[in-house]
């Protein structure tokens, strides 16, 4: 009998560390990739720019962050289960210990409130982080030139080219020189930026440049 207790005892000390693990693990990941999605530009500019982390374009971060939030709240939730019953007895004997815990309590959900209530009423200079969130998501950090046209990497040359006052075959000659050769004028910046490993903006400046 006092071997299966330890085998048991041994099996929960196990459940709580995979479930302390996953709690730390999914929650980093989930922080760096609301990270790398706060610096991101907006989905077109994105794609211009061909914008990428560590190789990992906007969709694949988005799929990262969403998937890990899932994660994350499983484990949590796993956490909570495992240690219910400790976490109450703690809280209840701190509550009845001190006023220090009460103290503490009120002012982190002060703090969450705060926050809360500066995020509806846009106040500054909580707001200023929104601020540079819509900067960022213009582009005026990831995109030197912004396209001419919306989604105008997914245009065929030629239709770019005659939205911008350019001879298609004179682009296609200007792109040829750069050492990127486009089979035909029904190409598009996105298919030949792919081709060759480039951003459609990257292009876009080759052949508008006089």
């Amino acid at each position: 009998m006092g071997l299966n207790k330890n085998a048991s005892s041994n099996k929960r000390l196990r459940a709580r560390a995979f479930a302390s693990f996953g709690v730390l693990f999914s929650f980093l990941v989930t922080a760096f990739a609301g990270i790398v999605l706060y610096l991101r530009p907006e989905g077109s500019l994105a794609a211009w720019a061909r914008w990428n982390v560590f190789g990992v374009d906007k969709k694949g971060w988005e799929g990262i962050h969403t998937l890990f939030i899932i994660i994350f709240i499983f484990f949590v939730f796993l956490h909570l289960y495992l240690n219910w019953k400790i976490l109450v007895n703690y809280v209840r004997k701190k509550a009845s210990e001190s006023l220090h815990a009460k103290r503490e309590f009120s002012i982190a959900l002060l703090l969450v409130v705060l926050f809360l209530v500066a995020a509806v009423a846009r106040w500054q200079p909580f707001w200023e982080i929104m601020d540079l969130r819509s900067a960022i998501k213009a582009g005026k950090y990831a995109v030197k030139t912004a396209p001419p046209v919306a989604n105008a990497e997914e245009l065929p040359l030629e239709d770019l080219c005659a939205r911008i006052n350019i001879p298609a075959g004179e682009a296609a000659s200007k792109l040829e020189a750069a050492g990127f050769k486009a089979e035909d004028l029904k190409t598009t910046l996105a298919k030949l930026a792919q081709k060759y490993d480039t951003s459609p903006e990257k292009l876009y400046r080759i052949i508008s440049t006089p």
